[in-house]
């Protein structure tokens, strides 16, 4: 069984890839390539500002799992000792 999860995942990403290639415009298309290669020339001034964003939404959805678990475990526990 643990070789038929990457395989499903392959067969979804080809063809979600397959169907966005057909109903995507060829203008649309190249305008993204262009993009990508404008992102990547800048090597990693655009990677840092990305990696730091990214860090910092992870910490803030981590900060807020952390509070709302406290307090429904503290909500509990006064409820268990009543």
């Amino acid at each position: 069984m643990l070789f038929f999860g990457p395989i499903d995942d392959l067969i979804v990403v080809r063809f979600s890839y397959i169907l966005l290639k057909k109903r995507v415009g060829p203008v649309v298309l190249e305008d993204c390539r262009g993009r990508v290669e404008i992102f990547l020339s800048q090597k990693g001034e655009n990677r840092m500002k990305i990696a730091i964003a990214l860090s910092a939404i992870g910490i803030l959805l981590l900060t807020f799992l952390a509070v709302y678990l406290i307090k429904d475990i503290r909500r509990h526990s006064i409820h268990m000792i009543k």
